[in-house]
């Protein structure tokens, strides 16, 4: 696999109509916050240019919804802090459009897909949060919902279908626990199962035998 044109930092990357899309990020050598986007071509093996996001930022959420539609979700710029705006991409005019901002401006946070809906909770910005809001994209609505327990940075949100919660894994500052999601009461529950270790900035997801 071909690397990127641009090496770049705190990034983020998701998959769209069977092409990989990284956007963002920071290039430490010149000290620059990207707004630009690549897209890597299975069938080329080749990355190419897409069209900019309106904001250069790092630690921004880069989520799909239904398998259709790509959202830009919140990040990083050292001049505004954190950000709360999103943008979506359309396939068809290959341009980025303003969509409804978050209520709380936030990075490094968590962020999925689930009951038909986009999650993002907890992340950085004024000490850190353990907020949660959920998006409609049909609505183009966001709408906060029950908390974390705990604040959490560059944690992962993952859904497990076969008991339709969402759990909250690790995160910064150092932290091993595990909460876990309940739609139905609306409530955050810490689990008594832990993660081995204290992780923050790993990757997770849930994988179907």
């Amino acid at each position: 696999m071909k690397p990127l044109n641009i090496m770049r930092e705190v990034s983020n990357a998701a998959v769209i109509n069977n092409t990989i899309v990284v956007c963002g990020g920071y290039v430490s050598k010149s000290d620059e916050y990207l707004n630009s986007c690549e897209h890597y071509s299975i069938e080329t093996n080749d990355w190419y240019f897409g069209s900019n996001l309106s904001e250069n930022k790092t630690d921004l959420a880069l989520v799909v919804h239904n398998g259709l539609v790509l959202y830009a979700i919140g990040g990083y710029h050292p001049t505004t802090g954190a950000m709360n705006t999103v943008e979506r991409y359309d396939l068809v005019s290959r341009q980025w459009k303003p969509m409804a901002s978050m209520h709380t401006k936030r990075y490094s946070m968590g962020c999925t897909v689930f009951m038909d809906k986009i999650y993002v909770c907890g992340g950085g910005g004024g000490g850190g949060h353990n907020t949660c809001e959920t998006y409609d994209p049909i609505a183009n609505q966001w709408t906060p919902i029950g908390s974390m327990i705990e604040k959490r940075i560059e944690f992962r949100l993952v859904v497990h279908g076969d008991n339709q919660l969402l759990y909250a894994l690790g995160g910064f500052p150092y932290l091993n626990s595990i909460e876990l999601y309940d739609y139905r009461s609306n409530q955050w529950h810490t689990s008594s199962q832990t993660l081995p270790y204290e992780l923050f900035a790993f990757g997770a997801t849930t994988l179907y035998y």
